[in-house]
């Protein structure tokens, strides 16, 4: 299967039911089951490499996720993730910042 021009190479989507329509998508885009990744009026999300958005999450809007990022399960985002974030809640908000890369 040939992916669209949008993404760079290594998506994994874990199963089926999700919507995914990004802006961009980096390398190594890892998404759970359920996740929604949608458009709203102001555009579509924007993901850099090495990201994992965990099951359940929805993703929406003119939004940046940085590189390294991980979004935890069941987390609603509508603004922008800073590389190497790990973000959870309902908005999501930033737990804390990656130190194991």
């Amino acid at each position: 299967m040939k992916l669209p021009a949008v993404y760079s190479g290594g998506l994994h989507i874990a199963h089926n039911n999700c919507v995914v329509h990004v802006e961009s998508a980096g390398k190594n885009l890892a998404i759970g089951p359920g996740v929604v990744i949608g458009k709203k009026s102001d555009g579509r999300p924007i993901i850099g490499d090495n990201v994992t958005i965990n099951g359940n999450s929805c993703v929406i809007g003119n939004v940046k996720i940085g590189n390294n990022a991980i979004i935890g399960a069941g987390s609603v985002v509508t603004k922008d993730v800073v590389e190497n974030g790990i973000v959870a809640g309902n908005p999501a908000h930033l737990l804390k910042m990656r130190t194991d890369i």
